[in-house]
This record gives C-alpha cells, sequence and structure tokens, in this order.
C-alpha cells in the first residue's frame, strides 16, 4: 500500500504497488467496523499502470490517479484517460497529488515538474518557470500556496499566477 484516500461517502482508495487502485466502501462509526471493496481498477480495466502512488477526486467527483509508468490519469464516464498523453508530456510518472481551493488538480511528475490541471487545460511548472527541482516527491496545497517538497528544500506556488517562492533548506 503507497497512499489511503478517504473520498467521503464512507469512500476509500487504496493505491498500491503491484495491484492497481481499491476503491472500498468503509464503516469506521458502527460498533462493528467494515471494509467492503467496491472495484479494484487495474490495467485490465484500461487504468495505465498498476502501480498506483496517489488517488483524489476533485470537487466534482471524478478521480484522479498518479501512476508509476501511466503518468496521471483520470476517470471518466467510466473510463481512464491518460492526461500525460492528452497534454503530450515527457512523464510517465506522477508521483503526488493535491487539490487546491480552486478545484485545480496539481501533481509531481518524474520529467514535466509540477501540473496543474483545472479540468480542461494542463500547465507545466518547470525549471524554466523557476522550480528548483525536476522531480519533487511531494505536493501540499493549503490556503492559496502548493508547496512542493524538492531536494533543495520547499517550492511554494501561488495557486492563481504560479508565480514561484522558496524555503530553503537552511532557512530557519
Amino acid at each position: 500500500i503507497s497512499n489511503i484516500y478517504f473520498a467521503g461517502n464512507n469512500i476509500v482508495y487504496v493505491s498500491t504497488l503491484g495491484s492497481g487502485l481499491i476503491k472500498a466502501k468503509v464503516d469506521l462509526e458502527n460498533k462493528i467496523k467494515s471494509f467492503e471493496i467496491e472495484k479494484i481498477y487495474t490495467e485490465d480495466e484500461g487504468l495505465g499502470s498498476n502501480y498506483v502512488y496517489a488517488a483524489l477526486t476533485d470537487n466534482n467527483g471524478r478521480l484522479y490517479v498518479a501512476t508509476d509508468g501511466g503518468g496521471l490519469q483520470l476517470l471518466e464516464n467510466d473510463k481512464f484517460v491518460d492526461l500525460t498523453k492528452r497534454f503530450k508530456l515527457a512523464s510517465n510518472t506522477v508521483f503526488s497529488l493535491c487539490r487546491d481551493r480552486f478545484n485545480n488538480i496539481w501533481a509531481t511528475s518524474n520529467a514535466d515538474g509540477v501540473l496543474k490541471f483545472d479540468g480542461k487545460t494542463l500547465q507545466t511548472i518547470n525549471l524554466q518557470n523557476g522550480l528548483r527541482d525536476a522531480q519533487p516527491q511531494q505536493i501540499i496545497a493549503s490556503e492559496n500556496t502548493v508547496y512542493a517538497l524538492t531536494s533543495k528544500g520547499i517550492d511554494k506556488i501561488d495557486c492563481k499566477d504560479n508565480s514561484i517562492t522558496y524555503y530553503d533548506l537552511f532557512d530557519g
């Protein structure tokens, strides 16, 4: 298991490294707890890779999946769409996902830096835009800022204009 995401309405997505993505219904409120698998998404169902790092839903309930080898996947109409191929990106691995307060989906990739998807267009924020590492490992959103954790510190990206400022490793 690489990640667990609670999507609301007692739905949980369990990311695995080799067995795809598990969608389950959980009941943690009652005396008898339950975990019931509803669906296992794998390459056989169209998922880009069985190696899944993370899953996340947007405010509209659309499911995004970060995979190793299959890039960024979006489940639409019960079919997976490979957003990295749709937007002709170099990346085939997405490590981390987050959603900002404007419902943009952010991701870290192995070759395109940080990805920002607004539901229609995908932007890349990379070394040319001021990102300090081409492969940030983790990404977190808070308020109007997305934080990309890199080998050089933390790159702070403004959610509206994509401007970047920094926390360095040796900042207090």
